[in-house]
């Protein structure tokens, strides 16, 4: 039997593994069956536009989008490294207006500033489930407020807002005025939702620090990163499952008793510790890449070993496509790559399948030779150490200077 003889049920059950770009992929033209269960039958559409490259949102937009928009009941956006001003492209779009989704149930948003925030959820005054990842922070009372007066119908809220507090001093007295704002009637009781907030450090002389404050379980894609947690607390004494991890190499045998599955894990941040033995490092990490078949980012928070033993070569993983390779150096300066390491960054089996990389470089040549190696790669955020571009820089400009 071919796919295409299988009944109904059968390919509307199958249909909730597929993204909408690729059930319109595999689905569309086969036969008039098919085509009319893609229009017609389907009746609850996902639309997830995060990770994509900017020909497939487009393709979306002008293919899909016009003929099933009454069926789309969640969208997914994000206005991060790899999708910049995503957020903002699909708010202005000049064919279609988000009032006019009108079965949209739950939206999940990341990276936006809170005027782009209330203007986005004025026109969802039906949503069933908000997940935003903010830039700000929005106290209990203040959430509150919105979810009364903009979003009466909401039943499931997630959310992670990170900021930079005004000064470091207090850090205990901070937290609890967060976290008092989120323990009214209205959150613990009415809603059963919980918080938890971090106060975190680029390293242990705070120079620079940042608070975290999420509900919980934790639910986002990545977490802290080449940070030390200070400080936490939280309106519920437990939490739940989480998609990200830390961990520290090497590892002894006690950590398997631990941790026994990773198989929902989708972020890794690695720290290598520098000051014990390091012949199982790779092993060890290995072992763990092959148990996290959903592993999608690996990102390494700090390097306290000389270059030529990074344990990056060889690794290999069938799930990672984003790598995180800003790094702290064992004196807690953010380490650059040379011109060896990006070579053998692009020869290695995770550089080679790698479509998402965050790294630092020691001049823009590095950049050049990354874009044109790394054949998978569709995002790519850099930082040179001989060239800054402010933020006045267009990005013509950029590749001019990277060109010249």
């Amino acid at each position: 039997m071919n796919f295409t003889s299988l009944p109904n049920t059968i390919i509307l059950n199958l249909s909730e593994y597929f993204s909408l770009t690729e059930l319109f992929q595999y689905f569309s033209d086969l036969n008039s069956r098919l085509n009319k269960l893609l229009y017609y039958e389907f009746q609850k559409f996902h639309l997830d536009l995060r990770s994509l490259s900017k020909r497939e949102v487009n393709e979306i937009y002008q293919n899909y989008i016009p003929s099933i928009i009454n069926q789309i009941i969640s969208i997914h956006l994000s206005n991060d490294y790899e999708t910049p001003h995503q957020i903002q492209s699909f708010i202005s779009h000049d064919d279609y207006k988000l009032h006019q989704f009108l079965h949209l149930q739950s939206i999940s948003i990341s990276n936006l500033q809170r005027n782009m925030l209330e203007h986005l959820l004025r026109n969802l005054p039906n949503l069933y489930q908000l997940k935003c990842d903010l830039n700000v922070y929005i106290n209990g009372n203040e959430w509150e407020d919105i979810i009364k007066k903009i979003l009466p119908k909401l039943n499931i809220f997630q959310v992670r807002m990170r900021y930079t507090p005004s000064n470091n001093e207090n850090k205990e007295n901070q937290l609890n005025e967060i976290i008092n704002s989120y323990q009214t009637n209205f959150w613990i009781n009415e809603h059963q939702w919980f918080i938890r907030c971090h106060w975190y450090s680029i390293d242990a002389q705070e120079r620079f620090s940042f608070i975290d404050v999420f509900t919980v379980p934790y639910t986002f894609d990545s977490s802290e990163e080449h940070t030390i947690c200070l400080l936490a607390k939280s309106t519920v004494l437990y939490d739940n499952n989480y998609l990200q991890c830390p961990i520290s190499l090497p590892f002894n045998e006690r950590f398997f008793f631990i941790v026994s599955k990773f198989d929902r894990l989708k972020t890794l941040f690695v720290y290598i510790e520098g000051n014990k033995n390091l012949n199982n490092i790779q092993p060890q990490l290995q072992l763990i890449l092959d148990q996290a078949s959903r592993l999608y980012s690996l990102a390494f928070s700090t390097w306290a070993r000389s270059d030529s033993d990074a344990p990056l070569t060889g690794l290999r993983s069938n799930s990672v496509r984003r790598l995180d390779l800003i790094r702290l150096n064992s004196n807690g300066q953010i380490y650059h790559f040379d011109e060896k390491e990006c070579i053998e960054l692009t020869r290695s089996p995770l550089g080679i399948e790698c479509e998402v990389l965050i790294i630092t470089v020691k001049n823009r040549k590095n950049i050049l030779h990354l874009i044109n190696n790394m054949k998978n790669l569709r995002s790519l955020y850099v930082h040179s150490i001989d060239h800054y571009w402010s933020k006045n820089d267009s990005v013509s400009s950029a590749i001019d200077a990277l060109v010249q």
